[in-house]
């Protein structure tokens, strides 16, 4: 199944606001001043953590494509390049998490492989298979699952779930409610 999703996600552009998370990256890395007007699309590029985590596989698609320095003709690729591997790295940071959750948290690697496996199944997943603003909130939620019994990774990987756009901030009560049962 996740063959399936890599292959859709290799033969269809990639959505809009992705590209344009990419870009803020790119932004990011040569340090450029982006207080100005920046140009409207129609989804909500992903907030500053989603920028620093595109950042190293931005950098890894310039030495893909021209050896690590692209030249402009090239921006388009590369671009194209580090919107779909980061979207295809959240979606395997959320297939290895959940297989990780159901083999630490229940004992049972099969109940973790069925997890991933119906993750991989559901329909929004393949409809939204290039969106990477849903799928690394996702994805840092789901690790922070996983080190539920370190506080202060499981903590950061909730902060940084939070950078990437609003609605985990939603889980942060449920979060504080839980660690302030454990003491």
């Amino acid at each position: 199944v996740f063959v399936l999703l890599i292959s859709k996600a290799l033969t269809e552009p990639p959505p809009q606001g992705t590209v344009e998370t990419v870009r803020r990256a790119d932004e990011l890395r040569k340090r450029q001043d982006t207080t100005q007007e920046q140009p409207e699309t129609e989804e909500v590029p992903a907030g500053p953590t989603a920028r620093v985590l595109t950042a190293p596989v931005l950098a890894a698609s310039e030495i893909a494509v021209s050896g690590g320095s692209p030249k402009q003709e090239d921006r388009w690729a590369v671009e194209q390049i580090a919107a779909r591997a980061t979207s295809l790295l959240a979606h395997l940071a959320v297939v290895s998490g959940l297989w990780f959750l159901g083999k630490r948290l229940f004992g049972d690697v099969n109940s973790g492989l069925a997890m991933a496996t119906l993750y991989l199944l559901l329909p929004c997943t393949a409809i939204d298979v290039g969106k990477v603003n849903h799928v690394l909130p996702a994805a840092l939620i789901v690790w922070a699952f996983v080190a539920y019994r370190s506080p202060l990774i499981a903590g950061g990987l909730m902060g940084l779930a939070c950078g990437t756009l609003m609605f985990p901030l939603f889980l942060l009560p449920l979060w504080a409610v839980f660690y302030g049962k454990q003491g």
